[in-house]
């Protein structure tokens, strides 16, 4: 995001990408909890929506940061109400999605800072 740091056109544009990431990957949770009342044991799906979960606490976290900022800088613009109503249903999983999480070797692999783009995430 700091490459967006005080021009708000690029501002603008990092806001939707994080806006629309949230979104699929939101969609993906919902999407692997259905799959997951097929299949409750599955550890795969059961990391993905670990994994899902930290990134999308991360992006929002970005979010919160980038339209503070855009606000100093004078724009009209806030977080979308679907974002700030989203309650991510932690699962008893509130002490791993503090930490990056541990990837299998055939899933996805978390980024610290959360720069890999709409790549990031376990998608199903």
């Amino acid at each position: 995001m700091e490459v967006a740091q005080g021009n708000l056109l690029l501002m603008e544009a990092t806001y939707l990408e994080l806006v629309s990431n949230i979104r699929a990957l939101v969609q993906s949770n919902q999407d692997l909890e259905e799959a997951l009342t097929a299949e409750p044991n599955d550890l795969d799906f059961q990391q993905a929506v670990k994994e899902n979960t930290y990134i999308v606490l991360k992006k929002r976290e970005q979010l919160v940061n980038l339209v503070t900022d855009m606000r100093r800088m004078g724009g009209n613009i806030d977080i979308p109400p679907d974002i700030q109503q989203m309650n991510l249903d932690l699962k008893g999983t509130a002490g791993d999605v503090t930490q990056e999480p541990v990837v299998a070797n055939n899933l996805v692999r978390v980024e610290e800072e959360g720069t890999g783009g709409e790549e990031e995430g376990v998608y199903l």
